[in-house]
């Protein structure tokens, strides 16, 4: 299970990079990556659901992001 675990981790901060675009910024990565763990760690809890995370998270990544347009 640990290993799945890190491949799934592997793919998603892949993805976020490659969203990002050509040499991510490493810190924006990181917190753009934190966001979405939280993100998914508060909707498996119960504590919102998957969709609504969705928003939240295009809000956050807005934020986060604004330095780099």
């Amino acid at each position: 299970v640990r290993q799945l675990r890190h491949l799934i981790g592997v793919e998603i901060n892949n993805r976020i990079a490659d969203a990002i675009g050509p040499k991510p910024n490493a810190q924006l990565l990181d917190a753009l990556s934190l966001a979405w763990s939280g993100a998914m760690l508060q909707a498996g809890m119960g504590h919102s659901d998957y969709k609504q995370m969705g928003k939240r998270l295009v809000a956050a990544t807005k934020l986060l992001m604004a330095d780099e347009r």
